[in-house]
């Protein structure tokens, strides 16, 4: 699923009127979107209001009092303005909700409930701050029981950062017209969003995507069964890709485990894990299925060490640096020369970012140099110290800092948190919708980046790799959560609920 800019919104709608779908045509397809939802959601003969504004996104909002009062809904009309519509297709529709029998009200009628409460007000013509009336109303929303459909945008909530007025509306569901807004899925505008219901409005895929200039994506169960790896009926072990990790240390022996058994069961055909003694005595018994080749110190301190550990890399699909390694010179010269030396996808996670980090001349300007594909798995505090942007400024423009650091960097990114970011060197990005706050965990990243490797290792691209594996590990601990509550969700649970998760994605 495409993601665009409120200014993208705009072009797409006047490339699909000067194909035949007018904005009236439009308008009434979101006023049955809309409809329709509350007609799946109160009651028949349930009170709706329906709250609208004067551009477009009231004429949604008029179109669906239409289809809502023909269906037997009381319906209820709020001029929020008072100035009614600006455009001509919403004073079609206004009249047609008179004649249908909506009732025109000025505002919420005192001593009455209503089922429904309907944000038509402004959609992707938001522009914080809010003014003063809006504050008005917003806040008189806000007072009202009843479910809360926002239609495209809750009110106050910026579509393209996903910052929030302090008067912000919260919805129980938003229906998404056309394209998803980026603002939408970036915290805290994700939060007053509640559940999506996406509706294109059967606008032609080749009139949306020339659009949406930088590819921001947003996958579904389909999309993503679509980049799952292709695997024969008659394949071995030979055929399915061979993960290399360097995790662990003494102090961290449990990441190394986690991020192999992510690999094992996300369909690495080998994972072989090179771990202080330490780390393999403890993860013999847990995982036989893992080869295991011993380094001689947590630090790695020996050239000789480092040497031989860049030469077993050689024959991998995919090498995966860094869950619970601990920071030292030895892994900084490990990571350095493994990015000189040309070979298989590299991810780099947790420590193997830290002592990157660290690098003379930056980070980016020495992964610009690599000689093999990057992936990078920072958290918010990691990517600063990549990019020398404080963590704030990363906060409020996660895309856009994501996009420019894989540009200069000519890696990828995977920026992690709520609506994790996959940004690649060329602009593509993907939003990822997956994940909760069950996963805040101390071992959820490990298991990520295990998945991450196993993707790569079996033929796909980074950048969908990067997305497949967020969006896996996203479900999966969304699934968790259902039965074990979001407080009890266990990172190692999380391989064993990826492959059901795997198990459950449409194929093509």
């Amino acid at each position: 699923m495409y993601a665009a800019l409120p200014e993208q919104i705009r072009e797409i709608d006047r490339i699909a009127a000067e194909r035949g779908l007018t904005p009236l045509c439009l308008m009434g397809r979101a006023g049955r979107a809309v409809a329709r939802e509350v007609v799946r959601r109160v009651r028949w003969g349930g009170r709706v209001l329906i709250a609208a504004g004067g551009g477009n996104n009231g004429g949604d909002g008029y179109a669906a009092a239409q289809y809502l009062s023909r269906l037997g809904m009381r319906v209820s009309v709020w001029d929020v303005f008072g100035t009614g519509q600006r455009t001509s297709e919403g004073q079609y529709y206004r009249r047609a909700a008179q004649e249908a029998g909506a009732v025109f009200v000025e505002g919420p009628e005192s001593g009455v409930r209503y089922d429904a409460v309907v944000d038509a007000v402004f959609g992707v013509g938001y522009h914080q701050p809010l003014p003063p009336p809006a504050i008005v109303v917003a806040d008189t929303l806000a007072s009202l029981a009843g479910l809360r459909i926002a239609v495209d945008v809750p009110m106050g909530v910026d579509p393209g950062t996903g910052t929030v007025s302090p008067h912000a509306c919260r919805a129980d569901v938003t229906i998404v017209l056309t394209c998803m807004k980026p603002g939408l899925m970036a915290y805290p505008g994700r939060g007053f969003c509640g559940e999506f219901i996406t509706e294109d409005l059967e606008i032609p895929l080749d009139v949306i995507a020339p659009q949406c200039g930088m590819n921001l994506y947003i996958l579904t169960d389909r999309e993503a069964g679509a980049l799952l790896p292709a695997r024969a009926p008659d394949a071995h072990k030979g055929d399915c890709g061979r993960v290399f990790l360097r995790c662990g240390s003494r102090a961290y022996r449990g990441a190394a485990l986690l991020a192999a058994a992510a690999a094992v069961r996300c369909g690495a055909g080998f994972v072989t894990l090179a771990a202080p003694q330490e780390v393999i005595g403890h993860a013999v018994g847990a995982l036989p299925e893992v080869l295991y080749s011993p380094v001689d110190s947590d630090e790695c301190e020996e050239m000789r060490g480092r040497e031989t550990l860049v030469r077993k890399t050689a024959g991998q699909s995919a090498v995966l640096v860094g869950c619970g390694c601990g920071v030292s010179p030895g892994l900084r010269t490990l990571v350095t020369d493994l990015l000189v030396t040309p070979g298989c996808p590299l991810v780099l996670d947790a420590d193997a970012l830290n002592v990157l980090a660290r690098v003379p001349g930056g980070a980016a300007a020495c992964l610009a140099e690599a000689q093999r594909q990057v992936i990078l798995t920072p958290h918010p505090v990691e990517f600063s110290r990549l990019s020398g942007l404080a963590v704030d400024q990363i906060a409020a423009d996660r895309l856009g800092c994501a996009l420019d650091f894989a540009r200069q960097s000519h890696a990828v990114v995977l920026l992690k948190g709520p609506a994790t970011v996959i940004a690649a060197p060329d602009g593509k990005a993907y939003l990822n919708p997956t994940g909760n706050e069950g996963m805040a965990k101390a071992g959820s990243g490990d298991a990520l980046a295990g998945m991450l490797a196993a993707f790569c290792a079996q033929g796909c691209e980074p950048v969908h790799a990067a997305a497949l594996a967020a969006y896996v590990h996203g479900r999966a601990g969304e699934l968790l959560s259902r039965t074990c509550s979001v407080y009890g969700v266990r990172p190692r649970d999380l391989s064993d609920e990826a492959a059901r998760v795997l198990a459950s994605l449409p194929r093509f």
